[in-house]
């Protein structure tokens, strides 16, 4: 399977319009080769200014383990988490790589996980006999309520994430979403095709589904500062 017309009535939400920020509201410019600044003009905005870049160091691995398994004011983005023990450890492979949005504190994490095996194969094991090359794990994408609502912050950190992986030659992310992960995602025009049935993943009934970065571009395209910067940089 990998069309949308399967997700059911979600998909019925492609068919609206693109969501479009206004431009000259937000300053997005690059820090370095894996970070990005975002300069917010808005004196209501709830950030002034965010950072989002690749986790780097211990101390930037602890942030976002510490952020995954807090509950008060957060949005699980990608697959649940309130099942998952505080204790369960998380060691950072060859085959992991963590990313986090933050102002003075850590408001955003994600974990993109390469190699042969991703942690969903254990529920979805068909998924890895039929991946192509260049494909990764896309999960732990928790953010800041408040950055939820904004959708050109998830636009920007998922911008980040894009390019690394289009420098480590990646070209597909699969995720365990389950319905209120797949609508919003949906509501943001991203790009999702099924990969499989329905199953029970972390205390959720999930379906796996996939994104075609070179699909990616369109969804961008609605947000000018972005795009801009992602054409800069390729």
């Amino acid at each position: 399977m990998n069309d949308t017309a399967t997700l059911g009535p979600i998909s019925e939400m492609l068919q609206q319009p693109f969501y479009q920020k206004p431009s000259g509201e937000n300053l997005i410019f690059p820090d370095s080769g894996n970070s990005m600044v975002m300069i917010r003009r808005s004196r209501n905005a709830a950030f002034q200014s965010l950072v989002f870049r690749k986790a780097q160091t211990a101390k930037d691995l602890e942030n976002c383990f510490r952020l995954r398994y807090r509950n008060a004011g957060l949005q699980s983005l990608i697959d649940p988490h309130k099942y998952v023990n505080r204790g369960a450890q998380e060691k950072f492979s060859d085959g992991a790589h963590h990313y986090l949005a933050h102002d003075t504190r850590v408001v955003g994490s994600a974990k993109l996980v390469t190699g042969q095996q991703f942690p969903m194969d254990k529920i979805f094991p068909d998924l890895a006999e039929s991946r192509p090359e260049g494909s990764a794990e896309l999960s732990r994408l928790i953010v800041n309520a408040a950055c939820k609502r904004d959708p050109e912050i998830i636009a920007t950190f998922l911008g980040m994430i894009y390019n690394d992986s289009i420098r480590q030659g990646i070209r597909r992310w699969y995720i365990a979403g389950h319905s209120s992960t797949l609508k919003y995602l949906l509501s943001l025009h991203i790009p999702l095709s099924v990969a499989g049935e329905k199953k029970r993943y972390m205390g959720s009934n999930c379906r796996p589904v996939y994104i075609d970065l070179k699909k990616l571009p369109a969804f961008f395209a609605a947000y000018p500062a972005v795009e801009k910067l992602l054409c800069r940089i390729h």
